[in-house]
């Protein structure tokens, strides 16, 4: 009685371990092997311990086998559902890749390197994509796992597609910001002096400027693409920094502007002071003297003007 009584008991507890073995199975089902590794390797060591302990409880190993060779097969299945989703999904759901966007040497460069990043992003692929070929069951032989890889290759092509059109993209947020770090590559100063003449230039570049700036500080922060998030805090303060040169280059162009004028119209006075304060004595003297009235007169039309141009240069100066 004593004997069957622990039979009984080791073919309930057998039973159990059965059912146990299921909802582990069927919960791998739905664990994500990408994100959710960790959890994998528990429900592992967990169906590992459960075979040991059935040993222990009196199982022979050897007639444990094909018991084993069995949740096998149903961890292959849960697996090779969970591999196939994961390579669906691989470019979103890689492990994230942090890159900077920067302006260096007058280029737009991401840091690391684009050759760094997608070496990196093809190793953790390369990496998910070889999962079968190291996964270990619960039986001796692991071998059959390793016939995943061959079976969903066929798949991988779009992976690759994937891969590319992401750095296709990746590539793209480069091209995002190139126009606004256009200022990086230019002498500002010549450019300003040789394009401002009037008031209205500096007016309309001023209010350009401003506006230029205002939807500077509407550029992202960062960029998503896919598992790879693109910190363009770096570029975006370059962009700041080119919008205060181009102001400064700006009010130093409109200075100089002023004090051009204004040693115009120093040389025109100092010259008009200079004649009128001449007493002629002889013909000559007289003659030369009418020549200088002439030539005051003549330059009088282009003179009064820059008062005024000197003026509002000086306003929009203080302003």
């Amino acid at each position: 009685v004593a004997g069957v009584s622990e039979v009984q008991r080791t073919c309930k507890k057998a039973k159990h371990q059965q059912g146990t073995c299921s909802r582990e199975v069927v919960n791998l089902m739905s664990i994500d092997l990408l994100r959710q590794q960790p959890r994998w390797k528990e429900a592992l060591v967990d169906l590992r311990e459960i075979m040991t302990s059935l040993v222990q409880h009196g199982f022979k190993a050897e007639n444990m086998r094909t018991w084993k060779m069995h949740w096998d097969r149903q961890l292959y299945k849960a697996l090779e559902h969970q591999y196939q989703l994961g390579l669906e999904g691989l470019n979103e759901n890689l492990p994230e890749i942090k890159v900077e966007l920067t302006f260096r040497q007058q280029r737009l460069q991401f840091r690391p390197p684009l050759e760094e990043i997608r070496a990196k992003y093809f190793r953790e692929m390369r990496k998910f994509i070889s999962i079968p070929n190291h996964f270990r069951g619960v039986g001796e032989d692991n071998s059959f796992y390793q016939l995943m890889v061959d079976h969903n290759a066929p798949g991988f092509s779009t992976v690759y597609s994937k891969a590319e059109d992401l750095f296709r993209r990746l590539v793209a947020v480069q091209e995002m910001f190139k126009d606004w770090v256009v200022l990086g590559s230019i002498d500002l100063d010549a450019l300003v002096d040789k394009h401002l003449h009037d008031v209205a230039d500096w007016e309309r570049n001023f209010r350009a400027l401003k506006a230029r700036g205002r939807d500077a500080e509407k550029l992202p922060l960062s960029v998503k693409v896919d598992c790879i998030t693109v910190s363009t805090v770096p570029v975006k303060s370059t962009i700041d920094d080119h919008i205060q040169q181009l102001f400064d280059a700006l009010m130093s162009s409109l200075r100089r502007s002023i004090t051009q004028e204004v040693q115009t119209i120093d040389t025109f006075l100092t010259s008009g002071m200079e004649a009128l304060s001449t007493r002629p004595q002889t013909v000559e003297e007289i003659g030369e003297a009418n020549l200088k009235h002439t030539e005051l007169t003549s330059q009088k039309p282009q003179i009064q003007p820059l008062f005024e141009k000197a003026e509002s240069k000086n306003k929009l100066l203080r302003n």
